[in-house]
């Protein structure tokens, strides 16, 4: 089968039953020939595991509990934006639209990257500034 012939996408621990080294300097390389010579070097555990865990956490606390937190912080938040004169929320649809934990805006008097910067370097606070590329 075509993925059992294609050549290993990455070499290392795992990968390859046997690397010897020929006498003039090269590498000779005998790769598994099931799907081992595809899953170089040491498998994330630590990642498995730690999705394993997010999956367990989420579903335990129940999909319409996670969307009615998030309704709530994105109310709280754009409440608070609200109340600043020099921000302007910036969005295609009404008020009463159904929101997601996104939130588009501009602070009048201050350059976008300046105030993403102000805002990590003093509150510890993550935004995306510039274009907006995930819609």
């Amino acid at each position: 089968d075509w993925l059992l012939a294609a050549e290993p996408y990455l070499a290392g621990g795992g990968a390859s039953r046997k690397v010897a080294r020929r006498a003039d300097g090269g590498v000779d390389v005998d790769w598994h020939t099931t799907a081992a010579r595809h899953e170089a070097g040491s498998p994330n555990v630590i990642g498995v595991y730690s999705i394993a865990s997010a999956c367990k956490a989420l579903t335990e606390a129940g999909f319409d509990n996670l969307v009615a937190r998030e309704q709530e912080l994105v109310s709280r938040v754009r409440e608070g934006l609200a109340e600043v004169p020099e921000v302007q929320v910036l969005s295609l649809f009404g008020d009463d639209a159904p929101r997601v934990g996104v939130i588009s805006f501009v602070v009048r008097g201050w350059n976008s990257s300046h105030f993403a910067a102000a805002l990590s370097a003093e509150y510890g606070i993550g935004v995306r500034d510039g274009l907006f590329c995930a819609h």
